[in-house]
C-alpha cells in the first residue's frame, strides 16, 4: 500500500498549486535542501511527481486508485497521528489534553463549543494565493469519553 508521510504530503500540497522549481519549494515548505531533495527523489521514484521544465509537478498520469489510496481514511489517520506526535513534542506545548469529569449539562456546552470551532474552521477564508504552506496553522479539537477511547487503543480486548 502506498502511503505518504506528513512531510511528503506537505511537498505534494505545495506542488499541487502548480509546478515549482526547487528554490520555490524550499521557500514554501521551509525544508532544507538535502532533506527536500531526498523527499523529491522518493516521490519521483514512486511516480507521484515528475520534473518538468517549469519545475516539479504532480504526475497527471497517476492512476486514480493510487490517489484514492493515499487519500483514504487510513492514510489521513496516519497523517493526523504524525502531526499529533509532533504537536506533543513541541517546546511551545500548544496542545492541551485533559481528562475531566463532564456532566451531561457541561457536555452539551462542550459539544456546542466544538461545533462553534468547526463552524469557524469552515468559514475561514481561503489562503492568499502565494501564502507559504509553512505558515499555515495546524488546529486539533475533539472530545470523547475516556472508556471508549481506551477500548479503541486496546482493540476492544478486555
Amino acid at each position: 500500500m502506498q502511503s505518504l508521510t506528513s512531510v511528503e504530503r506537505l511537498v505534494i500540497e505545495s506542488i499541487s498549486q502548480g509546478p515549482k522549481p526547487l528554490k520555490a519549494l524550499m521557500q514554501d515548505t521551509r525544508l532544507e535542501l538535502r532533506f527536500l531533495a531526498n523527499i523529491l527523489h522518493a516521490l519521483t521514484l514512486r511516480s507521484f511527481i515528475v520534473l518538468t521544465p517549469d519545475g516539479y509537478a504532480l504526475n497527471k498520469h497517476l492512476p486514480p486508485e493510487e490517489l484514492a489510496q493515499i487519500n483514504n481514511e487510513k492514510s489521513r489517520q496516519s497523517e493526523a497521528m504524525e502531526l499529533l506526535e509532533s504537536l506533543c513534542s513541541s517546546k511551545d506545548k500548544k496542545l492541551g489534553l485533559r481528562k475531566a469529569w463532564v456532566s451531561e449539562k457541561d457536555r452539551k456546552v462542550l459539544n456546542a463549543l466544538i461545533r462553534n470551532l468547526e463552524d469557524f474552521m469552515q468559514t475561514l477564508p481561503a489562503a492568499p494565493k502565494n501564502a507559504p504552506l509553512h505558515e499555515y496553522t495546524v488546529v486539533v479539537w475533539g472530545a470523547d469519553q475516556y472508556g471508549p477511547t481506551v477500548q479503541r487503543l486496546i482493540g476492544g480486548i478486555a
